[in-house]
């Protein structure tokens, strides 16, 4: 389930490709059943998101943070 989640993350990242200039994005499956995600996009008007996002069975805690650059 949560390798699901992580690799579906990726996928609509990829899709959007188009739209930033970097991105990282680093995965940490700490079990079977959790997980930590966690990324930054900078995207074509250098404005950035930054996430995070731990998974597990039985909770889920998430930070996403946009800066705009203008």
């Amino acid at each position: 389930m949560i390798h699901d989640y992580f690799s579906n993350v990726q996928k609509k990242i990829e899709a959007i490709r188009w739209l930033f200039i970097e991105h990282t994005l680093h995965i940490d499956f700490v079990s079977d059943e959790m997980g930590i995600i966690i990324g930054k996009i900078i995207f074509v008007d250098k404005s950035t998101l930054e996430f995070m996002e731990l998974v597990s069975l039985q909770k889920s805690e998430y930070r996403f943070q946009y800066t705009c650059m203008q």
